[in-house]
């Protein structure tokens, strides 16, 4: 039997019966772990408001603490707890509005009983607990409230609630330290502007297959030319592309960076010999066809509910899979077709790829009915 005991602000922001009474404080992660539960709402189970955890979330969480130790989140949790009788008193008359919180909870007698659910920010307290359990967070509780305000109140978070605009941010980052703040901003993955601050996560990441070589001033020394050659434009278009997808997950910009990056770690490591500047792999055409090519493998498993776009392993399993089935020889060999920075050429890679996987599945010639490419080649 463990005790648990909270001084509290009490705030009941409508008068009248059956309004939310809400106790603002504070406790550390792990022990709110014990006695909140994550109810989750599957195929199985139906009646908890909350989704499935997903993993690169809750990384995304410990890694931004990770990263500064100024770092913070000063959002609350949202929890729904009940109560019996008496749980709540006034220590201070005079005060009203602090109220002293008190209950028990046996995890023995039924460890499937906590006394309290998570209606919002499952993933800051199991991220926070990854980062360290004995961390404070800010939690907002509603006392003995019905499911059905519990649903409620879950749906209304999850919908209503509003980003920060993107012209918010600039004016944030023009106002105070620049170039510090601008680091601490990349430093947790949050994107400025619209695609352009993609360009200098994947150039600036430790984990990036193009890290250090995107061809802007960046990856310039004073009176040289870059040492970069990948276009920063077939970044942004990939970005593009990725979220013309409308995929919920991955409008998270964090989740984002991670998918597109996983797509092209596992490129890399697949094609070693071929990721370098003397190929076709990393010209601009070429980088926007093969990820708008993985991406709608990634989408149709997606839609099909047999791929989750924030587990990465199961993206990367589904890269390498399509991958196999294209012959490397591609990006090396000459291709006769010019001019494929247009419309009409980026379709025609995108059936070059589509054919080439159907020639190789079917036994045939990898470069049967293949028009893109010099079939004069050595590389034959």
């Amino acid at each position: 039997m463990k005790h648990y005991k909270y001084t509290c602000i009490k705030n009941q922001q409508r008068a009248g019966d059956g309004a939310n009474v809400f106790l603002l404080f504070h406790a550390k992660a792990g022990e709110l772990y014990e006695w909140a539960a994550i109810e989750r709402y599957t195929a199985d189970k139906k009646d908890g408001p909350q989704r499935l955890p997903q993993k690169a979330k809750i990384a995304e969480v410990k890694r931004f603490f990770e990263q500064d130790s100024r770092n913070t989140i000063p959002t609350a949790l949202l929890i729904s707890l009940s109560v019996p009788a008496g749980a709540m008193t006034q220590p201070y008359p005079e005060r009203p509005e602090i109220i002293s919180l008190e209950f028990n909870f046996d995890e023995n007698a039924n460890p499937l009983a906590q006394p309290g659910m998570i209606v919002d920010g499952q993933h800051r307290l199991l991220g926070v607990i990854a980062f360290q359990p004995d961390l404070m967070l800010n939690v907002v509780v509603m006392v003995n409230v019905s499911d059905d305000e519990t649903a409620f109140q879950f749906l209304v978070v999850n919908n209503k609630a509003s980003r920060v605009s993107s012209n918010h941010l600039r004016a944030l980052v023009h106002n105070y330290q620049e170039a510090a703040l601008s680091k601490r901003l990349r430093d947790v993955r949050m994107s400025i502007s619209q695609n352009l601050d993609f360009v200098g996560l994947v150039d600036t990441e430790a984990n990036s297959p193009f890290k250090g070589i995107i061809d802007w001033p960046n990856n310039q020394q004073e009176g040289q030319a870059s040492k970069g050659f990948v276009p920063p434009n077939a970044i942004e278009s990939c970005i593009a592309f990725i979220k013309q997808k409308r995929i919920t997950e991955l409008e998270d910009d964090a989740i984002l960076l991670g998918f597109f990056l996983t797509i092209w770690t596992v490129v890399k490591a697949k094609w070693t010999n071929q990721f370098k500047k003397e190929t076709h792999l990393l010209e601009k055409v070429p980088i926007i066809c093969l990820t708008q090519f993985l991406v709608e493998n990634i989408s149709h498993e997606y839609d099909n509910d047999k791929l989750d776009v924030t587990n990465f392993e199961q993206v990367a399993d589904n890269v390498d899979r399509v991958t196999n089935s294209i012959n490397p020889k591609l990006w090396e060999v000459k291709w006769s077709a010019k001019g494929l920075d247009t419309s009409a050429g980026r379709a025609m890679l995108i059936e070059t790829l589509t054919e080439m996987r159907r020639n190789i599945n079917a036994g045939r010639n990898w470069y049967d009915k293949i028009s893109i490419i010099d079939l004069q080649s050595d590389l034959i």
